[in-house]
């Protein structure tokens, strides 16, 4: 997962340019996506989740990016349910089948995308000292300390260097607990039934 702050991902849909290999799925790239966080997906990978939907139009491997903003747990828990009623409307047709329904089913989800719209312009005014994950999440109750993200630090991975939130231990245990244990491998449920990667085609140098 990836999280950052709102005005942090701006930047990235100004900066980005899609290419063959990889694209942020959102509902501008994939209209029949789901969730009101973006992806970040291969395109050349084929990821089949547990209870997942079969009918976006990128289904390869992912990174989930949390965008984080001002956010109030009410009006977020509101449009998480709108969202859960939407998914299973999806769920029932698994692939929308005629115009009529597709169209309806289309005016549900950028309801949702417009009603995220209604609340950032009308909540951006009221900031606090913590982030929320963008409306419409599923982790509306988790309130992150902006002081996290004001100073941000560096750590190593695989020999890549990625920016971090300052006071990393805060943020790890805030947010999984006691992250330096290992859970239970017998309480884990993994969410993917099947991963398949595929080639890049030759490119033209």
């Amino acid at each position: 997962d990836i999280d950052m702050p709102l005005y942090e991902y701006k930047k990235l849909r100004k900066v980005f340019k899609e290419n063959n290999k990889i694209i942020i799925q959102d509902h501008s790239t994939d209209k029949y996506y789901h969730p009101l966080f973006p992806k970040i997906r291969d395109k050349f990978s084929s990821m089949k989740e547990v209870r997942g939907p079969s009918w976006y139009k990128h289904n390869g491997c992912f990174i989930d990016l949390f965008v984080l903003e001002d956010t109030f747990e009410f009006p977020s828990r509101i449009l998480y349910w709108y969202l859960i009623l939407e998914g299973r409307l999806l769920g029932i047709s698994k692939q929308p089948y005629n115009r009529f329904y597709n169209a309806f089913l289309m005016a549900i989800k950028y309801g949702a995308v417009g009603l995220q719209h209604l609340m950032r312009s009308i909540f951006k005014y009221l900031p606090g000292k913590h982030f929320g994950y963008c409306y419409g999440c599923q982790f509306y109750r988790n309130r992150l300390d902006k002081n996290d993200y004001k100073y941000l630090g560096e750590i190593e991975f695989e020999g890549h260097k990625f920016p971090c939130p300052g006071n990393v231990d805060q943020y790890l245990e805030h947010m999984y607990g006691d992250w330096r244990s290992l859970p239970d491998l017998t309480t884990l449920h993994p969410h993917i039934e099947s991963f398949e990667i595929f080639d890049y085609p030759n490119e033209k140098k």
